[in-house]
């Protein structure tokens, strides 16, 4: 007969086996968990292995992961895997668009503006269009761009036209650079400038939009051969800064203007840039309040855009006059703003 302490150790060990067991079974779980995972999903769908790709999709579809929710979407509208079917498609895009996700938002935006899959609805194509744009989807700020330069599905407003080609151009997108050299050429929502207007019509060009081909020649046709030469400059320094602070060129020796929310989120860049290189102590709160201010009502790219344009125009300022003569003009040009 086993004694009270044997016997304690036989169970102990048989609790301890079935523990062990548990956990191999949860570790195997896991392991099915993770075979089942998005990539996998993703790397069936790019070898044609539709049904292992439906399989998957659907069933992280199903527990609210958008990634799997666009692509199942994509599966319906390509008819891959399943019968084409656009409706249950848009329905798939718009669970994942609901919950942030940018690709499906800025693909229901173009649906309802081709309107060739589903019924054409300009205002729920610029709703679509304007929440991947402000996650800075560049596709969706172009096209959003567009549907203010058009005045569809929204007020025409060629300004706003112009601040969504911009952020989209400065992303690289072709059509966005070659939309926003249109707008400088026929002076739509900016100063008409052909030198501007060629410029992006030639980054356009050179990031793929053949069509920019006619319309910077049409351009060049309109300026001398010095205009020409001064916009084949700035376009290679353009592409040197990857696109950002582009149309500072022009603005050599001046600060930026006050009066709109843009231009105070663009005058705190170039301020602020200038207190720290000049390290002037003093900041005047007014201009912080003002700046915040203005944010609170900004999207995060329209912010992120003017306080780097502000902060380019000061560095290329500082590079033309000089370190101390920036610091001396700062003083004697914002005396209420910035001190030693």
């Amino acid at each position: 007969m086993l004694s009270f302490n044997t016997a304690q150790h036989s169970v102990a060990r048989v609790v301890h086996r079935l523990a062990l067991m548990v956990m191999v079974a949860l570790l195997l779980s896991v392991g099915a968990t993770w075979a089942d995972s998005f990539e996998d999903g993703a790397a069936a769908d790019r070898r044609g292995d539709y049904a292992t790709a439906l399989r998957i999709y659907q069933s992280l579809a199903a527990q609210g992961d958008t990634k799997a929710e666009f692509s199942l979407g994509f599966m319906y509208a390509r008819g891959e895997g399943v019968t084409q079917n656009y409706a249950e498609a848009v329905k798939w895009f718009r669970l994942a668009a609901e919950q942030g996700n940018a690709y499906a938002q800025f693909t229901l935006g173009f649906l309802f503006d081709d309107g060739q899959r589903v019924a054409q609805d300009y205002a729920e194509a610029v709703k679509w269009y304007r929440l991947a744009a402000a996650q800075g989807n560049a596709e969706a700020q172009s096209n959003l761009g567009r549907m203010y330069a058009l005045g569809r599905g929204i007020t025409r407003d060629y300004a706003e036209a112009v601040k969504w080609f911009r952020l989209a151009a400065e992303q690289g997108n072709a059509k966005a650079q070659s939309s926003l050299g249109s707008m400088y050429a026929l002076g739509q929502g900016v100063a008409q400038d052909y030198v501007q207007a060629y410029m992006w019509f030639n980054l356009g060009v050179a990031s793929g939009d053949v069509d920019g081909v006619k319309k910077r020649d049409m351009a060049a046709a309109e300026m001398t051969p010095q205009q020409i030469t001064e916009a084949q400059r700035m376009t290679r320094e353009c592409q040197q800064h990857n696109f950002k602070g582009c149309e500072v060129a022009q603005s050599q020796n001046q600060a930026p203007k006050q009066g709109s929310c843009e231009q105070t989120v663009e005058m705190h860049g170039f301020l602020s840039r200038g207190q720290f290189q000049c390290e002037f102590r003093y900041y005047a709160e007014s201009m912080l309040e003002a700046a915040h201010e203005c944010t609170s009502h900004m999207q995060e790219a329209e912010v992120r855009h003017w306080l780097d344009r502000g902060m380019r125009l000061y560095d290329f300022n500082e590079s033309k006059r000089g370190h101390a003569a920036m610091c001396a003009s700062l003083l004697a040009d914002f005396p209420q703003i910035l001190r030693k």
